[in-house]
């Protein structure tokens, strides 16, 4: 059986951003944010390891993100 995914209340708006806007980068995604981007940054860092957001590296600095869940 899989384990459920909690998402924090906090974690919410980038995922939010992700369901309606697929395979983003992290400028874009935090273009559509308010907020302060080292915040953000941890948030999206989260959510890969928790298994509800993909990276996929595009180079060496620079990944797009996608919604799992």
């Amino acid at each position: 059986m899989r384990n459920k995914i909690h998402i924090a209340d906090a974690e919410l708006p980038i995922m939010k951003v992700l369901w309606e806007k697929d395979n983003l980068t992290s400028p874009e995604i935090f273009a559509n944010l308010d907020g302060n981007k080292s915040t953000l940054k941890t948030l999206l860092q989260r959510l890969v390891s928790k298994g509800a957001v993909k990276a996929a590296e595009i180079n060496a600095r620079t990944y797009r993100y996608s919604a799992i869940v």
